[in-house]
């Protein structure tokens, strides 16, 4: 029998991405495509109850970030919101050693 949670384990990115053999661990936009390939076949491969769940479990964080976000939008302005989030984010970043970085923000008022 085919083991998912298993899968789920093997692609999560920072085991995933261990086996990249650049040792400087930058992840090539090959590698980022061979990931997702890899996990749309694993997918494929679980019973629909297991995708049903792994989805639910994926999408439960995503809508519960983006409601707060909509929250802290409706407090503040968009400008103090990045103000906010954009320096702690960058200092998290700098302590993990990992900038440069590249942030996408989608609306271009504020860029």
């Amino acid at each position: 029998k085919h083991d998912a949670a298993k899968d789920v384990q093997d692609l999560a990115p920072d085991e995933y991405f261990k086996r990249v053999p650049d040792p400087t661990f930058n992840i090539s936009m090959r590698d980022a495509r061979k990931w997702e390939q890899e996990i749309k076949k694993r997918f494929c491969l679980m019973d629909y109850e297991v995708q049903k769940k792994v989805l639910d479990d994926i999408i439960a964080p995503s809508a519960d970030a983006s409601a707060y976000v909509e929250t802290q939008l409706v407090e503040k302005s968009e400008r103090q919101y990045l103000n906010a989030t954009m320096l702690p984010m960058i200092r998290t970043l700098a302590k993990a050693n990992m900038l440069p970085c590249i942030v996408f923000h989608m609306i271009r008022d504020n860029c």
